[in-house]
């Protein structure tokens, strides 16, 4: 006569293998920036926290299309570029929300391509194609 088994080694229903739950996921890459985050630096002669100086560099490299970062020099070489990096930091440095509500008005990003070697620059009016 054979022996049927009906729970082969499994826990019951509604109980876990682990009862303390799954060990909390380290930060401490998070905290090292946290931390080295709030640390002061000088930048152009004025003290910044570390996070400040680089909220600053990120908010030049999107006005600007360059930014000066030590003695390296970060440029977009094109539009193309432009978009692609601030696209990426949007995404990475704040994520979109998952819902929007009526209250947020729509983002609309115009982007004026201007010849800085001309001496006469001038910006297309509303009903202009760009």
């Amino acid at each position: 006569m054979t022996e049927k088994s009906t729970n082969s080694g499994r826990w019951k229903a509604g109980q876990s293998g682990n009862p303390r739950g799954r060990a909390p996921a380290s930060r401490a890459i998070s905290e090292m920036l946290r931390l080295k985050g709030e640390e002061t630096v000088v930048v152009g002669g004025q003290a910044l926290t570390a996070q400040e100086a680089l909220a600053e560099a990120i908010w030049r490299f999107v006005l600007k299309g360059d930014v000066r970062l030590g003695s390296k020099h970060l440029k977009a070489e094109s539009v193309g570029d432009w978009v692609q990096a601030v696209k990426w930091l949007y995404t990475y440095v704040d994520p979109p929300r998952a819902t929007t509500t009526k209250d947020e008005p729509e983002v609309v990003v115009r982007v004026v391509r201007v010849n800085m070697n001309s001496t006469e620059s001038r910006v297309p009016s509303t009903e202009e194609e760009i």
